[in-house]
């Protein structure tokens, strides 16, 4: 039976998913590269106050993206442990592999994705907009040239859980529910500019200290993979009733995210019901519980969609080509999007980015397709395919 459900011991619908999220990123940085647009949902400032549906919903769904991300890195990482220990690797090689993992999307954050963000910026011609009546951003100064993005806490999710992929279930369930519930509870009793040491605001809030500037604080966001890591067993060890019951799991947490804003909490922002908007926005930098509840359930019931959907995935889908090329795709979109986004230094108009979003995804799927040849004619041993 699971024989229906993997493709080269890999779930179609993880894979589609991926896909789907990596374009829904793709539209995110299209805003900000060409558009100069690029809201913060941060802990330490107001929440952007959007001039349309059409800007808050282009922002609001790629809020599934990072969540998305780090559950299916956990999902991936069970599986990789499962498939290699069934080929007879030792628990040791499969922990390095997976911590070498980390360390290389720790270094690629750092030499080529931040060189990126910070270039992009630079050479605008016009500020980056974040619609809010501030410039700050995240309180962040140009003198930061650390960054603490998407990739650095899944590098870090990686080597975090690298060593402990043998803890029981109960064990990744506890520490993934904590750390996500320090980081939540740090934001409600910090003060805005907290004086506690920055390493442990590092791993655990945004901010912007001394030479670093920290998005994606590491803790929280390996809770989120640890829930990956839950979803990857059950998935492996029932793999026809799981998909079920992961909906009926996301369903609760959308219910519960739900739940929270009714009642006013879950979010260090206050919700004053103004409209359907305001109601729906949550802080994503650190990850508060309402947003972790809306992304982690949403994603959960999109994986059900798309498995109940997946006979109708063939190999050339572009979800598939996305999501299998994802690290790939991650930079090779970001070049493209970057050098497009030179020819506007003033930025266009909203509107106007779903037109290069779509065409820039047009250019990038046949490269794509010509990186999964490449890589599938590799051994399961080889560093291509440690990604």
């Amino acid at each position: 039976m699971k024989a229906s459900f993997y493709s080269d011991h890999r779930l179609l619908a993880a894979d589609a998913l991926r896909g789907l999220l990596m374009i829904l990123m793709a539209l995110d940085h299209t805003a900000f590269f060409v558009a100069k647009i690029h809201p913060n949902e941060t802990w330490v400032l107001p929440l952007p106050d959007y001039p349309g549906a059409l800007a808050f919903l282009t922002r609001y769904v790629t809020h599934l993206c990072a969540p998305g991300f780090s559950l299916l890195l956990g999902m991936g990482m069970t599986l990789f442990h499962v498939n290699r220990s069934e080929q007879g690797w030792s628990q040791e090689l499969i922990a390095r592999r997976l911590a070498i993992r980390g360390v290389a999307l720790i270094l690629l954050e750092q030499l080529l994705d931040n060189p990126a963000w910070f270039l992009a910026e630079t050479l605008a011609q016009t500020p980056i907009q974040h619609y809010r009546p501030v410039s700050t951003n995240m309180g962040m100064g140009s003198e930061a040239w650390l960054g603490f993005g998407v990739l650095l806490e899944l590098g870090f999710s990686c080597l975090f859980w690298a060593a402990l992929l043998r803890l029981t279930s109960g064990w990744v369930f506890g520490i993934s529910l904590t750390v996500i519930g320090l980081s939540y509870g740090l934001t409600e009793i910090l003060p805005p500019n907290p004086t506690l040491s920055s390493v442990w605001l590092l791993l655990f809030v945004s901010g912007h200290f001394g030479i670093v500037a920290c998005g994606y604080p590491p803790l929280p966001w390996i809770g989120i993979c640890g829930i990956g890591i839950l979803c990857g067993r059950l998935l492996s060890a029932k793999p026809v009733q799981a998909y079920s019951w992961l909906a009926w799991i996301g369903g609760g947490l959308t219910s519960f995210f739900l739940l929270l804003r009714l009642n006013g909490i879950g979010d260090i922002h206050p919700t004053a019901f103004t409209d359907w908007i305001d109601f729906l926005r949550v802080t994503k930098y650190p990850p508060s519980l309402a947003f972790v509840s809306m992304s982690v359930g949403v994603n959960l019931i999109l994986l059900k969609l798309l498995q109940r959907f997946q006979t109708w995935l063939s190999q050339a889908n572009p979800l598939l080509v996305f999501g299998r090329t994802a690290l790939f795709f991650y930079f090779a979109h970001t070049g493209l999007y970057l050098l497009i986004g030179l020819a506007f230094p003033q930025g266009i108009a909203l509107e106007q980015v779903y037109l290069i979003w779509l065409l820039g995804l047009i250019v990038l799927y046949p490269v794509c397709r010509l990186f999964i040849g490449f890589k599938s004619n590799k051994p399961s041993s080889s560093w291509w395919r440690i990604f």
